[in-house]
């Protein structure tokens, strides 16, 4: 019987996930043994689809790396039913073996390390390829080690490949072994920065680590709806035999010098890389653009190549997705029984390519090196990280011939190549500096073995350079998944003798070896770059009006005429009255720029920090001058002008631009962010009015909360505001259209409270159907419960969740996380969203409602996830209640103005509205002593913190802080990454010209100016005496300006009726 001979298989099969929990605790079964057909129980549970017994299984150990009879892994077999939930399950369980197989194998890396002799060796990696021509674009990278007793350190400059692109860089890669653990640090020599990471050896928090290795929702989508590819190298065949040189009569084995020593050549033949496609959890769209993605290369090398699909066995009435052929448990279990092609899980449809390949050793047996000892160690340490060491380490852990291979050749891809070669073994080659030689090579007879190698590593090669900055697990790049993208990068770099190393090529241009075709000419650079210089020399000569300077001589650093430099709205008008006289001649100016140039260093020392910054760009001037003009880069051009003109105003040099919170006085998070760049103060008020009147005059950004509104009015206060950012996700409380009209930008931080919002509405969801407050609120009156009748009285009410549906209206960010929390509670999950695009719902396993009314008719409980604007007001209103069932939930944490509370407290009297949970309200603060729901029975009300944590509240403020700083040292809105007004504020026509009142020009004795049509700027200064009138000031000292560019783009107005969804807040979770 199958029940005794495989019981926990059998369990599986009829998915009893109970039973098969108690039989596992038992511990007396083994989880890793196949069944009739090579599956594991894992395997099993994974093809028939169960999540349920595949989470019992994971919970319990079960192997989610293990590979089945056809090579194919769990992970790969999830991914082939399309449930999202089981890919992410599986997904996560497999990234948390990895990790945790990866700390077991850490002391025995560690104890292979100590026993090994200390060397410093060089491993040169070239990549080729046998394309014609295609090699050309193939890098090269050589890794310098260096090993001393446990520790080790690997420097690498070529860092992978990604998006059709090799990535390049300078990292270092130290690994320190102790007695109780290890320290991992990725030493990023570009940025200056160090990540390091302990590897403890101690017993892991095993739920932390398992929730740290839960993949995102766009992992799981992009899975579901790319092809499952498998590549591996096909060894069993494999022979080496060795080559020969000469001519016919007169050969004899061959033999080169590699590196100083003598190596035998030996070829590996029958190496087969074998690639594997199945597409049949595709949808016929997906499929489509899988094949239409192909590139010309591909389709060229899609030689050998065999599509395998399903027999076409004939499909029972009553079989399941995952059971297509109804086969039966005895069928299955039976040894003996012969499926006739049948099996479980969806019909395979299989690509699979075959390419053979010639692999190529040179194996010197006189190499002082242990290839076991000490090379193969370090190989598994890399190997952990970095895809190509792994496949160096699958080739030299074969029976190879004697002898240490000081180079090998091995294919990685279909058309790529690796050729490593060990040189420069301990510095005998090149001198390190950081490696001494304690015993030279002696001499040796031919064939005998030369005494080992031994030398001295500097300790101090594994220590980070002190002034790098530290920080925690960071940039440690994962090993990818293989697939085919390496065939495309011919189209994206070339290296080819008719082009340069920046110019992009077409394969047929690769193949043809042809030159690219080049940028039509760039007919302004010429009059950007005099424009620039005269920029620049505007704010950095004297003349003029006062005429007492000569414009040919540099201005002296401490001349007064810096500190009130000109005003003027962009570099192409004519400059307003008093500003400075500049020569026109471009010889002149390049001259001018060289003189300037020529005093820098003697001035650094004596001149402020933005005053220094002009010098260093006419010095940048200077070395673009010598060359042809005409042949300047334009990013070059670029980075000059935009260094010139001010980030944050396009008039004159704000050396102190004010940020201010509006409605809460604590800025302990922002300032570490802001203090480099501005000076910091907070104002804990509720409306404009109890705002300082310097914040008014001088504030160039503005952080908020929810709890004050800036209305058109309001906006109108702030004579130099250009920046609102909003510490959440809702933006109710600004009017953004207006803002757009004054040329404010205004902008959210739309994902840092996500998984907060999402807790909570399932939270409330569950406290509606389970009456858990109205349980604790009757102890608390003294109610007992010791019969059952009592439990009736008290539970009453009390409904199960599994099968009832949830409807949510609006599927963001956070009604993505909600339906999936849902989901594993037991919900059939609906939603309506007519802004989402066709598809999300297949990858997250929803159903689509085409009208609100559908989904109100179809649900259970309600939760809105929407943003409110003049279209949606009062989305839940006595119409739409009335379209719901009878004794249906309602839920919301997004916004108050969404549901007529009227309306509900009148539903909720009624017994139309079993229960309503709400977060927030339509006047905030919210109080149960005034309004329509003091009154209303079976109601659940918190006070809009929904959106709260600890780390979500200083991830929010963190990145609002970014934000405000982008728009000061970038510009707006091209620099911001949130901005929600940014349609409004394109299409709103030129600002009007503002007079020098109006922006209180008379701050700092600065001139009156006249700011003409286009201009973004508030006056020069700051707040003198920094801290006088305004509480919690904190000083910063940079010279910073913005611009906003005008474009026209008509805004986006949604239905009426409907959840708004604009473009600006298309994902902006309900959360604050």
């Amino acid at each position: 019987m199958a029940e005794e001979a495989f019981p926990l298989h059998y369990l599986v099969w009829n998915n009893q996930y109970q039973e098969l929990d108690r039989e596992l605790q038992k511990k007396q079964h083994d989880m890793e043994r196949l069944d009739p057909r090579g599956r594991t129980p894992l395997e099993l549970s994974v093809c028939l689809g169960h999540l349920e017994s595949t989470r019992v299984l994971l919970r319990h150990n079960a192997d989610p790396t293990h590979n089945n009879t056809q090579g194919w892994t769990v992970l790969q077999e999830a991914v082939s039913t399309g449930d999202p939930e089981l890919v992410q399950l599986v997904l996560q369980y497999r990234d948390f073996r990895r990790a945790t197989e990866r700390l077991a194998g850490i002391p025995e890396l560690l104890s292979k390390l100590r026993q090994a002799r200390d060397f410093y060796v060089e491993m040169k990696w070239e990549f080729t390829s046998w394309v014609p021509l295609v090699s050309k674009v193939c890098p090269s990278d050589v890794y310098r080690v260096w090993k001393s007793g446990s520790c080790l350190r690997v420097d690498t400059t070529l860092l992978g490949f990604e998006h059709m692109t090799w990535l390049k860089g300078r990292r270092s890669y130290i690994f320190k072994g102790g007695e109780s653990g290890a320290m991992v640090m990725e030493v990023d020599h570009e940025k200056q920065v160090v990540y390091t990471e302990p590897l403890s050896l101690s017993p892991r928090d095993t739920p932390s680590l398992l929730a740290a290795m839960l993949p995102s929702q766009e992992n799981t989508a992009q899975r579901l709806t790319s092809p499952v590819v498998s590549t591996h190298l096909n060894t069993r065949n494999i022979a080496f035999e060795r080559n020969k040189s000469g001519i016919w009569g007169w050969r004899s084995e061959k033999t080169e010098v590699v590196s100083g020593y003598e190596a035998k050549v030996y070829s590996a033949i029958n190496v087969e890389l074998v690639t594997r496609s199945r597409t049949e959890h595709l949808s016929d769209q997906d499929k489509s653009r899988s094949k239409g993605s192909r590139t010309p290369l591909q389709s060229f090398l899609g030689i050998a190549e065999q599509h395998i699909s399903s027999t076409g066995s004939q499909v029972s009435q009553c079989a399941s997705p995952h059971n297509p052929t109804a086969i039966t448990a005895e069928e299955y279990f039976d040894a003996e029984f012969n499926l006739n092609g049948r099996d479980i899980g969806r019909p395979i449809e299989l690509t699979s390519k075959v390419q053979r390949f010639k692999a190529t050793l040179w194996l010197s047996e006189v190499h002082p090196l242990s290839l076991a000892e000490q090379v193969t160690p370090i190989i598994d340490l890399m190997a952990i990280s970095n895809a190509h060491f792994a496949k160096l380490r699958d080739f030299i852990t074969l029976r190879l011939p004697p002898g240490f291979p000081v180079k090998i050749e091995i294919p990685l891809f279909h058309v790529l190549n690796a050729r490593v070669t060990f040189s420069n073994l301990c510095g005998c080659d090149e001198p390190v500096s950081s490696v001494t030689v304690l015993s030279p090579q002696e001499a040796t007879e031919p064939g005998q073995t030369p005494p080992p190698l031994q030398c001295e590593i500097d300790p101090s090669v594994f220590e980070p350079p002190p002034e790098y900055t530290t920080l925690g697990p960071g940039r440690s790049e994962p090993m990818r998944d293989e697939d085919d993208n390496l065939l495309q990068f011919a189209i994206q770099q070339s290296l080819l003798d008719a082009g340069t190393e920046s110019d992009q090529v077409t394969i047929w241009e690769a193949l043809t070896n042809t030159r690219p075709v080049s940028q039509p000419p760039l007919y302004e650079e010429d009059s950007q770059l005099e424009r620039a210089i005269q920029e620049s020399l505007s704010l950095s000569l004297a003349g003029g009006e006062s005429g007492e300077s000569d414009p040919g001589l540099p201005l002296s650093p401490s001349d007064p005429a810096l500190n009130s430099p000109p005003c003027y709205s962009s570099l192409a008008e004519p400059r307003v009255p008093g500003a400075f006289a500049v020569a026109t001649s471009f010889d002149e100016q390049l001259r001018i720029a060289m003189e300037l140039s020529c005093r820098e260093q003697e001035e650094l020392d004596r001149i402020p920090s933005y005053k220094f910054t002009i010098l260093v760009l006419l010095k940048n001037c200077q070395s673009m001058a010598l060359m042809d003009k005409h042949k300047v880069k334009r990013q070059r051009l670029d980075r000059i002008c935009e260094g010139i003109r001010p980030p944050i105003l396009n008039g004159p040099m704000h050396p102190r631009p004010l940020v201010a919170l509006l409605d809460g006085r604590d800025c302990t998070v922002e300032m570490p962010i802001l203090k480099d760049v501005a000076t910091v103060a907070f104002c804990d008020a509720q409306s404009t009015q109890e705002i300082h009147e310097k914040v008014l005059n001088e504030a160039v950004g503005a952080l908020l909360y929810h709890t004050i509104t800036l209305s058109r009015d309001d906006l109108d206060k702030f004579k130099g505001l250009r920046v609102i950012v909003r510490i959440g996700s809702g933006f109710d409380n600004v009017d953004i259209k207006a803002a757009a009209e004054l040329g404010i930008a205004v902008c959210n931080v739309p994902a840092a409270s996500v998984e907060e919002t999402a807790d909570t509405a399932m939270c409330l969801i569950l406290n509606l159907y389970r009456r858990v407050t109205w349980m604790h609120q009757a102890l608390r009156e003294g109610t007992r419960a010791s019969s059952v009748e009592q439990i009736r009285e008290v539970a009453g009410g009390a409904a199960r969740i599994r099968g009832e549906t949830l409807g949510i209206i609006g599927l963001g960010r956070v009604g993505q996380a909600v339906a999936l929390r849902a989901k594993a509670f037991g919900f059939g999950v609906i939603f309506y969203d007519p802004y989402l695009p066709d598809g999300v719902e297949r990858s997250l396993g929803l159903q689509r409602m085409a009208t609100l009314q559908d989904l109100l008719i179809h649900s259970d409980c309600v939760s809105l996830h929407c943003s409110l604007n003049e279209h949606n007001h009062h989305l839940i209103n006595d119409f739409t209640i009335k379209q719901m069932r009878q004794g249906a939930f309602l839920v919301n944490t997004a916004r108050g103005g969404l549901v007529d509370e009227k309306a509900l407290a009148q539903a909720l009297k009624e017994g139309r509205i079993r229960g309503a949970a709400l977060d927030v309200h339509e006047a905030e603060p919210f109080s149960f002593s005034q309004g329509p729901l003091k009154d209303a029975p079976n109601l659940i009300c918190t006070p809009h913190t929904s959106w709260y944590s600890e780390q979500a509240s200083i991830e929010a403020r963190e990145e609002a802080a970014r934000e405000v700083r982008r728009a000061i040292t970038g510009r707006i809105p091209d620099s911001l990454k949130n901005c929600v007004n940014k349609e409004y504020l394109m299409a709103a026509s030129q600002w009007p010209s503002m007079e020098a009142t109006t922006v209180h020009s008379e701050l700092n004795g600065a001139a009156a100016y006249r700011f003409p049509a286009g201009l973004i700027g508030v006056a020069a200064g700051g707040l003198p005496g920094a801290g006088a009138g305004v509480e919690g000031i904190v000083a910063g000292s940079l010279p910073l300006a913005h611009a906003i560019a005008p474009v026209s783009h008509p805004p986006h107005t949604p239905s009426p009726g409907q959840p708004s969804k604009a473009e600006a807040d298309r994902d902006i979770p309900s959360d604050q």
